[in-house]
This record gives C-alpha cells, sequence and structure tokens, in this order.
C-alpha cells in the first residue's frame, strides 16, 4: 500500500507526502499528483470509495485557522480489476474491528497475497472506511479469501469474481451486496435490495417490530422477529424505489431509508 502523510500544525498551509510503494517495500515520493501537490492545513485523511464505483478515494480534512474546508479527491481508476469486502461480525463485533482479511490472486502471472486489518483508528484524528479495499491489477478473479474473526473463527471461500462488493456476515458466508448499520445494533443487508431484506438484531433484542412505508407514508410490509436474531423479510412484490424501514421495541423507535431496485 502506498503511504500519504498529513502535514498540520504549522502556522501556514503545507503540502502534504504522498510516497509511492513499487510493490517490493521501497517507496518513492510522489511529487505531481494533484493530491502530492495539495495545500492545506492538514490534520487527518480517511480512504474509501465514497461513489461506490471501484477505485479508492480520499477526503483531507483542513484546519488553517479553524475554517478551511476539507478536500476531497476523486480516484478516476486506471482499468485495473479490484474488489472490496463488507465484514460484520456475531458474535465478534459488528463492525468487525480486529478481524484480518487475506486475499490470493494471480497477478501479472504471480500468485499474490494481500493482508487488510479493520481497524478503530487509521491514524490520527482518521479512520478509513470499515470496508475492505484491494487492488487486483489484471487478475479475472480472486482465488481465495480468508477471514480471521475476533472470535477465532477462520472462514476461507474461493474462486470469487473480481469488480464487486461483497458481504461477509460472521459465520453466514459471503454474498454480492453493501450493508448499512443503524442505531441501537441493527445490520440491513443487502441495500439496495430486490427479491429479500434481512434484518440481523442485537442477541438482547426478542420482540421487534418491523415495518416499511413508501415516501407517501403507506405501510407496505409489516413483519416481527420472534425472539430470533434474524428476520428475512419478502420484498418481491414491491416496486423499485426508496422506502423507510422503521424498527420499533419496547425501548425505542428507528427508522432509516432504503432502496428496492
Amino acid at each position: 500500500m502506498d503511504l500519504l502523510v498529513c502535514n498540520a500544525y504549522f502556522p501556514g498551509q503545507e503540502t502534504n507526502s504522498l510516497f509511492i510503494n513499487d510493490g517490493n517495500g521501497n517507496f518513492s515520493k510522489d511529487n505531481s499528483s494533484s493530491l502530492a501537490n495539495h495545500q492545506g492545513n492538514t490534520f487527518g485523511c480517511a480512504f474509501g470509495d465514497y461513489n461506490n464505483d471501484g477505485w479508492l478515494d480520499v477526503i483531507l480534512a483542513n484546519t488553517l485557522n479553524e475554517n478551511q474546508s476539507n478536500s476531497l479527491f476523486k480516484n478516476t481508476g486506471s482499468g485495473n480489476n479490484w474488489i472490496k469486502i463488507r465484514c460484520v461480525g456475531n458474535p465478534s463485533n459488528g463492525s468487525a474491528v480486529g478481524a484480518k482479511v487475506r486475499i490470493r490472486a494471480t497477478i501479472n502471472g504471480n500468485e499474490v497475497w494481500q493482508t487488510r486489518q479493520i481497524e478503530a483508528a487509521s491514524g490520527y484524528c482518521s479512520q478509513n472506511s470499515y470496508t475492505n479495499h484491494f487492488g487486483l491489477g489484471d487478475a479475472s478473479n480472486v482465488d481465495e479469501i480468508q477471514i480471521y474473526w475476533p472470535s477465532g473463527a477462520v472462514e476461507t471461500f474461493t474462486d470469487i469474481n473480481e469488480n464487486n462488493t461483497y458481504l461477509v456476515i460472521e459465520g453466514n458466508g459471503i454474498q454480492l451486496g453493501t450493508t448499512t448499520q443503524i442505531k441501537y445494533g441493527y445490520v440491513i443487508y443487502p441495500l439496495p435490495a430486490e427479491d429479500i431484506l434481512v434484518v440481523n438484531f442485537p442477541k438482547n433484542e426478542l420482540n421487534s417490530k418491523v415495518e416499511i412505508f413508501d415516501l407517501n407514508a403507506r405501510k407496505v410490509k409489516e413483519d416481527t422477529n420472534n425472539h430470533a436474531v434474524s428476520l428475512k423479510m419478502d420484498i418481491s412484490y414491491l416496486n423499485a424505489g426508496t422506502y423507510i424501514l422503521k424498527i420499533t421495541n419496547n425501548v425505542q423507535v428507528t427508522s432509516q431509508k432504503i432502496i428496492i431496485k
């Protein structure tokens, strides 16, 4: 992986330092790209694919005189392949912090292993996306994925297609799609949804009502988890569009928008 060093807490604006890894652990300083030549008082940065196009983007938190605008750099891509893996723990923590994700792929004719550690912080005042992003070069698929969960469990998946985002819920396999988490520990996936919407509940939540409303506030679906930690909802009959998902238990009510395609 390459290295971006943010330079802040000087009297004025500074150029951040960007170092490019040649793949063998040797770094050279980049002096030509717009990111390398950005002027700011940058105290933190975060990497993630904000527009879900498969290319890793970066946002810089700038603070000159406490009123400088932040900077978002959109990666326009290079034609190489990629894969993204989002992990959700159960019984490990829901964000899978502490998990290690390893992938094996044949890149430029060579077998290459790559590793990502899911961390709760990625630098001073910085938090990268929890979605693991791997560049694959010319690899047409991923030969093997290994996930080492904080609980001690280890899962392995083989022959996974490139240029996709995958969701892995501990002990429940791997699937295409993304996931989102809302307040109080609920996990909803896949999003956008098509035929089935899954809601995972905190372990101590035994009886919750789940409702789906259209944007005219009409209820189009209702179900309860009936003491189960996971609820699968048939939404195949609903038209494509934006809906409101509402979860009610004995303590609180929470809601969020979902997209059905």
